[in-house]
């Protein structure tokens, strides 16, 4: 794969982290009404520094921070048992608005009071506002990663075996994320209305397609990379993996997406989450966490209902785990009306999702390791095969913003972040 092609956007400018198993009263993770949910919120950041957030908020909420009087802001998705967590970089003290819609329609206004501080006590004791994910079950240990059958690994909710031979970093990877219990989260996600990621014409990345291949499982691991604006009032990047989309309207894909708002003088916020979608239907955001620094192993298939592995199945299937936090999703999602995947293309991609909003947040650099395989089993690292790499740049202006290369090591696609706009 040595040809690179341009992907322009046709539009004008528009750590770890410590978890405590305790909320606030110190009573464990609890879910917050709307007539629960405190009316206002303190807490202590130090300046300057990306710093994890805890909010209590309504359970199953899309929740908005935003500087009083703006109409955007940068949204995040309440878990279970009322917590968002949110990155906040401050640069003074000062208050932000949070808005929320819960699941049941039921909305809440609450003030957020930022607090710049040096105190270790106090900074600890911010950090330990962040409560456990709930546990729904968990998956145990894999006992023989190298003997498992197919129907056993799906059977045991692990993802496919990497081929050995082929891709032997991905599968080092994934014998490290079965080779150690999970906890499995089965509480919902939700349909994010009206937010889809693109297609094509909004990608850089590597794009499997030709020779005659049917693709059906794309697989990738990364480091979430953490995300900053230019200032402007929201920025967004997303990595993923998919089928499809390059050259016909529907991608079955899974990955994360990097969010940065501008608070202005008070600073700004990110947020990060692990989403799936089968475009054209709107993406679905995980209760999966993840933040910056974790390392996550997302994969894409076309399989049946059951979760075989068919081109032709009218299903989509999604596993993302969060190997630095041991914790596991999986969704299975059928085919919108009138279209289904085919199995055409294999893609990794760094997209600017919504094209025609927000700038392209500076991801610096980030390198995704994996392939694909097609119906004859046969694997292709990202980089190989019949296919193209993808560059993104701006339209109106012809500004460079992603590009991607291959990495130092088999099946790594090397993206670097080159503008805003």
């Amino acid at each position: 794969m040595r040809q690179f092609v341009r992907s322009t956007v046709l539009m004008a400018a528009a750590a770890a982290i410590p978890f405590a198993g305790c909320g606030e009263d110190g009573q464990g993770p609890r879910d917050l009404g709307p007539s629960a949910a405190p009316a206002s919120l303190v807490r202590d950041v130090p300046a300057g520094t990306e710093t994890p957030v805890s909010l209590d908020t309504p359970a199953n909420a899309w929740c908005t921070l935003r500087r009083p009087g703006d109409t955007g802001g940068l949204r995040v998705r309440s878990d279970q048992d009322g917590q968002a967590v949110v990155h906040l970089t401050a640069r003074s003290s000062g208050t932000i608005d949070l808005d929320c819609a819960a699941d049941t329609g039921a909305t809440t206004h609450q003030t957020l009071t930022l607090q710049i501080t040096s105190d270790a006590q106090r900074l600890f004791e911010n950090a330990s506002r962040i409560r456990l994910t709930r546990a729904t079950s968990f998956r145990p240990a894999l006992a023989n990663p190298m003997t498992a059958t197919a129907a056993q690994l799906e059977a045991g909710g692990f993802p496919p075996r990497p081929d050995a031979t082929a891709q032997p970093a991905l599968l080092a990877k994934w014998i490290e994320a079965v080779s150690s219990p999970a906890t499995v989260i089965e509480a919902p996600g939700a349909i994010d209305t009206g937010r889809r990621h693109a297609e094509s014409p909004y990608w850089s990345g590597f794009v499997q397609q030709g020779g005659g291949n049917v693709y059906t499982t794309a697989t990738a691991y990364w480091t979430v990379p953490s995300v900053v604006g230019d200032g402007t009032l929201i920025d967004e990047s997303s990595l993923w993996v998919g089928l499809d989309g390059w050259g016909n309207n529907v991608v079955v894909q899974d990955g994360t997406d990097q969010f940065v708002y501008n608070f202005g003088a008070l600073g700004s916020g990110t947020s990060y989450s692990a989403w799936t979608e089968y475009y054209p239907t709107d993406s679905y955001t995980t209760p999966l966490p993840v933040y910056p620094g974790d390392t996550v192993y997302i994969s894409a298939s076309l399989t049946d209902s059951a979760g075989n592995r068919n081109p032709n199945g009218g299903w989509g299937s999604f596993y993302l785990q969060n190997i630095t936090r041991a914790l596991l999703y999986r969704f299975y999602s059928p085919a919108p009306c009138c279209v289904s995947a085919s199995g055409i293309s294999a893609e990794v991609v760094m997209e600017n999702p919504d094209y025609g909003q927000w700038h392209f947040s500076n991801y610096g650099s980030a390198t995704a390791t994996g392939g694909s395989v097609n119906t004859a089993g046969t694997v292709t690292l990202w980089g190989d095969g019949p296919g193209v790499g993808v560059y993104l740049y701006n339209g109106p202006t012809g500004h460079l913003l992603s590009t991607v290369a291959r990495g130092s090591a088999p099946g790594q696609a090397h993206f670097t972040w080159h503008g805003f706009w």
